[in-house]
């Protein structure tokens, strides 16, 4: 069920991403509501910069555990 709910997630956040470079991007639309949606986009950035560097340690830690 855990994985059933990963794999739904992970479909639905690229549309989700979708929605928050729209309004980040229209002209139109209120200046708290283009600001919160590019501090999402930028705070999503992040956090997937952030997961990317630890699993870059993490393969290396069991790479020299591996070797050990």
């Amino acid at each position: 069920m855990l994985g059933h709910a990963s794999r739904r997630l992970a479909r639905e956040m690229g549309k989700a991403m979708d929605v928050l470079v729209e309004i980040m991007r229209d002209e139109e639309a209120s200046d708290s509501s283009r600001v919160s949606a590019a501090r999402a986009v930028l705070d999503s950035g992040l956090r997937l910069a952030e997961l990317v560097t630890l699993a870059e340690r993490v393969a290396a830690i069991e790479d020299r555990m591996e070797e050990s």
